[in-house]
């Protein structure tokens, strides 16, 4: 479990490091709507901005080492996996074979954590934000294809 929590305290650090950025506008924002400091929307919209931290941070970090990653001819090829759900049947497999066991294995909570991670989204989309259901559906999936295309193209070509 080291890599995620390594992944959740970069998350609470980003997030603390942006609040005090945008702590005055926000504050400023919140007593011009409502004619004092609400404590509701600042606690709301803290958890977003903690939402979208650990977005970040889980699907992006932790980044490879300069100089570990190398592409060439004689290189084993990385590829894409083009398979829809692939990965849920790779998790249903694992924990046929391995019973309760596979319930700790990383290739097994890829998929209940990954389909944790978007459920925030689509709570902040429809309650918040007012969005039908279908659009909050085809914005978490086009967030959900920019994180893939992101992860894919190893950062845009950084690594």
């Amino acid at each position: 479990m080291g890599i995620w929590t390594y992944r959740f305290e970069l998350a609470l650090m980003l997030f603390l490091a942006l609040v005090p950025l945008g702590i005055a506008p926000y504050l400023h924002r919140i007593y011009r709507k409502f004619g004092r400091f609400a404590p509701g929307p600042a606690l709301v919209s803290g958890l977003v901005v903690l939402y979208a931290c650990g977005l970040v941070t889980f699907t992006l970090f932790p980044l490879p080492r300069p100089g570990t990653v190398r592409c060439g001819p004689d290189e084993p090829q990385a590829h894409w996996l083009l398979e829809p759900f692939n990965n849920i049947a790779v998790a249903w497999e694992l924990l046929l074979e391995h019973g309760a066991a596979a319930l700790r294995m990383g290739s097994f909570l890829q998929v209940p954590l990954n389909a944790l991670l978007f459920m925030p989204l689509g709570f902040f989309l429809v309650y918040l934000w007012g969005r039908s259901l279908p659009v909050a559906t085809g914005i978490g999936l086009g967030v959900s294809l920019a994180i893939e295309v992101t992860q894919g193209t190893a950062l845009f070509g950084l690594y």
